[in-house]
């Protein structure tokens, strides 16, 4: 296959050294994580443990795959319960830590994926350092990798896909392109959501060729590539779903119409379109609560989708209120530094884009889906590598990749050390 020009700027590393800061970060990951596990039971701050837990079980107990309808988290693809249930099968505490260590360790993956695009963007091992704290330290990373979900998994298989498209984008890779098409085979086999992933990333193999920075050729291959996942799952969606529910893509909301109900938004439109609520008011309290109709924050996708990057949907006691502003307002200005490093051209374009496609892929889920919950961030935790090249972007001076931008350095260090503060002050349950 013919050589084109690389996508931008990137200057992309064939072979990218080995980081020993890499093992700085893993090392306080899995200091952070494990406190933070060990001090909080499998039943706070995680999404639906009890139903996640019954699917696993119906497998351990009873050697079937459950009915989309039969209870509330049946409606999802198999893959992450086949593999919880060979964790200690006989044992229920023991089954449900092993869960919790394996999100762990899935978190630990992102983070070596994050270290590796950032590598070939050939960003400064003190920037490096920087963003992978930043991230392994918000407070919504470490819940989310912490408990027994599905979305650690899908998570850890879309950012293996995303590092293996980056690669195969430089140039035909037969091993990337067999490591791409079993991440995102496995990855709609976890949460059949991760599909608009590839959607995504089809999208911008084709900009990449209208812009010929990759030969036509290349694009169709790495095309058709994307469409190898859809097209595995159909036995799944026709044969199961299809089947059983008379829908290809069930829902709970569709089969459990009162808690849908209670979630539900009646101009999910207005919301997605809502500026955040500016009345101090509305920030009193900063956090966001599904539960409470009255929110301010549930009006406007903006400030939802900001709040649960950092928080997730949970609230805390009262005596946290400082930290958390004061760790709103570095996430904020960050983020906007961030933002402002997007360029019309090179990596951040990329990055840029695929942050704008993944605000777009919610969107289209709200508007299916129109509940107070389809805005929370974890549903494009995926984004979360397209803001760590736009964090470092935003950590070096001008156009040199290597040289620190001491500002930015001492809000990055100021929002970590805000972080690692929040997540030890939080009682033990």
């Amino acid at each position: 296959m013919a050589k084109h020009k690389k996508p931008g700027d990137r200057e992309a590393d064939k072979r990218p050294p080995r980081s020993e800061l890499l093992a700085v970060a893993l090392l306080a990951w899995g200091i952070v994580a494990g406190i933070y596990l060990a001090r909080t039971p499998e039943f706070v701050r995680t999404h639906d443990f009890p139903a996640h837990r019954y699917y696993a079980d119906i497998i351990m107990r009873e050697h079937r795959l459950p009915a989309p309808y039969e209870h509330w988290e049946t409606y999802q693809p198999p893959l992450y319960y086949l593999l919880n249930s060979v964790i200690s099968p006989g044992d229920p505490a023991g089954h449900v830590f092993g869960v919790r260590l394996l999100s762990l360790i899935y978190g630990g993956l992102c983070l070596v994926i994050i270290d590796r695009l950032l590598r070939r963007f050939k960003f400064a091992p003190p920037v490096r350092l920087l963003v992978l704290l930043w991230i392994a330290t918000t407070p919504k990373y470490v819940m989310m990798f912490t408990t027994y979900n599905n979305d650690a998994l899908a998570t850890l298989l879309a950012l293996a896909a995303i590092h293996s498209w980056t690669r195969l984008v430089d140039g035909w890779n037969i091993r990337q392109a067999a490591i791409l098409a079993l991440a995102g085979t496995a990855a709609a086999y976890t949460k059949w959501n991760v599909l608009g992933v590839l959607a995504i990333l089809a999208a911008l193999t084709l900009v990449l060729a209208v812009r010929r920075t990759i030969a036509p050729r290349q694009a169709a291959v790495i095309g058709l590539l994307m469409l190898l996942p859809g097209a595995l799952l159909m036995p799944w969606l026709v044969l199961h779903n299809q089947r059983l529910t008379g829908h290809l893509f069930p829902h709970n909301s569709q089969n459990f119409g009162t808690i849908g109900d209670f979630y539900r938004l009646p101009e999910p439109r207005r919301v997605l379109l809502a500026p955040p609520p500016l009345k101090s008011a509305a920030w009193k309290v900063p956090y966001v609560n599904p539960d409470d109709r009255a929110e301010p924050k549930n009006a406007s996708y903006c400030a939802y989708s900001f709040v649960t990057s950092i928080f997730g949907e949970y609230r805390f006691p009262e005596r946290l209120k400082l930290l958390a502003w004061l760790t709103l307002a570095v996430h904020l200005v960050f983020m906007l530094a961030a933002l402002s490093r997007v360029a019309w051209k090179g990596f951040t374009m990329l990055s840029g884009m695929g942050l704008l496609a993944g605000w777009g892929l919610q969107a289209v889920f709200l508007i299916l889906v129109p509940q107070i919950t389809s805005m929370d961030f974890r549903l494009i935790a995926w984004t979360w590598p397209a803001w760590a090249i736009l964090f470092a972007a935003a950590l070096t001076s001008g156009d040199e990749r290597r040289a620190v931008f001491l500002p930015g350095a001492a809000l990055c260090s100021l929002g970590v050390f805000a972080h690692l503060w929040f997540l030890l002050s939080i009682p033990r349950v």
